[in-house]
């Protein structure tokens, strides 16, 4: 069984690990482009707050973005060139991060093991949410790549 006090600290630690390496960032570095193909910094944190819809979604929480803000950020979606203009300022997605965060921390305070069993889908509400995270961890660990881009050094040694 997948406890909340778990799911709590696995989440804490990500957005964590996204606020360090994002810290100092400007919103035109959060745009550098790799030189392979990709996506840039600006693009996957606002993908992982797209995911995180998903994670309020499920816990039948008040969604930090609507439908539609989400769209710009989900898989297949054109990449984030600064280009178009229609990419959201860093400082707008980091901060909706922190609100999602305490949303999601303070929901799974209240959460009892019999709460984290409930079916969702295809599993519990428990593996629904570690699922979620790794998706998470996934993305969060690309930051440290964007950032070494800008020529600043890794946060997490």
């Amino acid at each position: 069984m997948i406890d909340a006090k778990a799911v709590i600290g696995m989440y804490s630690i990500t957005h964590r690990t996204i606020k360090l390496q994002t810290e100092g960032m400007t919103h035109q570095e959060s745009l550098t482009q790799l030189p392979f193909g990709g996506n840039c910094m600006n693009w996957v944190l606002g993908h992982i707050m797209a995911n995180r819809t998903n994670v309020e979604t499920l816990m039948n929480l008040p969604a930090i973005w609507s439908y539609e803000e989400a769209q710009r950020y989900r898989r297949g979606s054109p990449p984030v060139t600064g280009e178009e203009g229609d990419e959201y300022p860093l400082d707008k997605i980091l901060a909706d991060l922190d609100r999602s965060q305490a949303q999601l921390v303070e929901a799974l305070q209240a959460m009892t093991p019999e709460d984290m069993e409930q079916v969702r889908g295809d599993g519990t509400l428990g593996e629904r949410l570690a699922f979620f995270h790794f998706h998470e961890t996934y993305h969060a660990g690309q930051l440290e790549i964007f950032r070494q881009m800008t020529g600043r050094d890794a946060k997490i040694k």
